[in-house]
């Protein structure tokens, strides 16, 4: 249809309505026609017009089923389901930190045993005890034979 035979169908039509809408509403709504629709009418006609290439897109999709399901009368309420999961993650938390003190008690007797080593080592460099005491010897008498004197001079 051409520009010329699609305002000539817009006036036919408007003069059939104008007995039902007021003119200052047909000229507003003739107004707003104009700059809309028909500012872009070749467009339009272009596009519904102008035969086009179906499109079509294929896609694969690869569909994995499970082999059994189990019957859905087996299955558990939500609530329950939920409570065996937190039981579940009470008994790994438990057994974790049952690992984790079995593993200080281990390093705790390994700390122990080295510590009973090395004093065992350092009993071994010890001196042999005083068997008699020396005292009759030049060195001890002069340096206690000071002591008193020095004793005996500050009173």
């Amino acid at each position: 249809m051409q520009i010329t035979a699609a305002i000539k169908l817009l006036q036919a039509k408007c003069s059939q309505s104008a007995t039902q809408v007021p003119a200052p509403k047909l000229k507003q709504f003739t107004e707003y026609f104009f700059s809309t629709f028909m500012a872009h009418y070749k467009l339009y006609q272009f596009v519904f017009t102008q035969p086009r290439e179906d499109q079509t897109s294929t896609d694969t999709l690869i569909v994995e089923t499970v082999e059994s399901v189990d019957n859905l009368n087996t299955g558990k309420p939500h609530h329950i389901w939920d409570y065996e999961q937190k039981v579940k993650e009470l008994d790994e938390a438990a057994e974790r930190r049952q690992m984790e003190l079995a593993a200080k008690a281990s390093s705790a007797q390994l700390h122990k045993q080295e510590n009973t080593s090395e004093r065992l080592q350092s009993l071994e460099n010890v001196e042999p005890p005083i068997e008699r005491e020396v005292s009759n010897t030049p060195a001890y008498c002069a340096q206690h034979a000071f002591h008193i004197h020095f004793v005996s001079a500050m009173f």
